[in-house]
């Protein structure tokens, strides 16, 4: 896949943090529309971290890893 690609229901607000394996924040974003380009990356595990917020305001937090892999 080009892209990191979150499946959702449409109404859940996504902020979307990634990280390169030192801690260092490499893209962030507030409304994430499975737009993270992977292509200007290098190959490694990166780290994540997400928000999503439904309409009622209610909130969850997800942590994991991605590997990007050519």
């Amino acid at each position: 896949n080009d892209f990191f690609v979150i499946e959702r229901d449409s109404n859940l607000k996504i902020n979307l943090q990634l990280f390169n394996r030192w801690g260092k924040l490499i893209f962030e974003s507030s409304q994430y529309q499975n737009n993270w380009p992977t292509h200007d990356i290098a190959d490694g595990v990166y780290f994540y971290v997400i928000k999503a917020t439904s309409a009622t305001g209610e909130s969850k937090e997800y942590q994991g890893s991605v590997s990007v892999v050519r």
